[in-house]
């Protein structure tokens, strides 16, 4: 970080952040004050993350306690649960790619959860074949990292909220469900909680959909 405090930011910035963030760390403290609270957003991630600071103080200053400290929280989307791999009218089909960033990627919220399913028995109801489902969102939501380099945007930044769902665009006996083309499909969507839906149009017509 560089000390910015005289300029336009009021405060500290980030040199070498691997976040992609250029929000500056905005320091609040006073002398004799026993805190110091540094804010700095980095809204997609979740997980365990290590917090390390070092203070280097100015000539003809020291340290009264430690320079250096660190500390470790665990950050996340409370209250999210799995998708079962197989169910009775689905199974999941994730990418290679995707599982081998992120071994677990089928995460969500209840609703979302639920309505996987619900969708799935829907489907089959009309069909007489099983959803091929792929991602919804990891153990703790936050970012996948795929084709993005780790950065805030990039591929499935939306499923970061446990709210998100991916459905193949050929269910399990291999009949197409694209959304270009089954009607039946797109009814069954809007009948279950679903905020939104979109079109993966360069994946062959999957459906991405978000419940509410």
């Amino acid at each position: 970080m560089s000390d910015l405090s005289q300029g336009a930011a009021n405060g500290f910035v980030c040199i070498a952040c691997t976040d992609s963030n250029p929000d500056p760390y905005a320091v609040h403290t006073q002398t004799e004050g026993t805190v110091a609270v540094i804010l700095h957003r980095i809204p997609q991630f979740a997980g365990r993350i290590l917090v390390t600071g070092f203070i280097i103080p100015p000539p003809g200053w020291v340290c009264i306690t430690p320079c250096n400290f660190n500390f470790t929280e665990d950050i996340g989307v409370d209250g999210l649960g799995d998708l079962p791999l197989e169910g009775d009218f689905y199974r999941v089909i994730r990418s290679p790619a995707s599982v081998g960033l992120h071994k677990r990627g089928v995460s969500g919220t209840s609703d979302a959860v639920s309505g996987v399913s619900a969708i799935a028995q829907d489907y089959f109801y009309v069909s007489g074949q099983g959803l091929s489902v792929n991602d919804l969102s990891l153990p703790r939501g936050g970012k996948f990292d795929l084709a993005a380099g780790y950065t805030e945007g990039g591929e499935h930044a939306s499923h970061r909220l446990g709210k998100d769902a991916d459905f193949n665009s050929t269910d399990l006996g291999g009949r197409s469900t694209s959304c270009f083309t089954d009607k039946r499909y797109q009814a069954i969507l809007d009948r279950h909680n679903v905020g939104y839906r979109i079109c993966h149009v360069d994946k062959g017509g999957g459906y991405h959909a978000r419940f509410k």
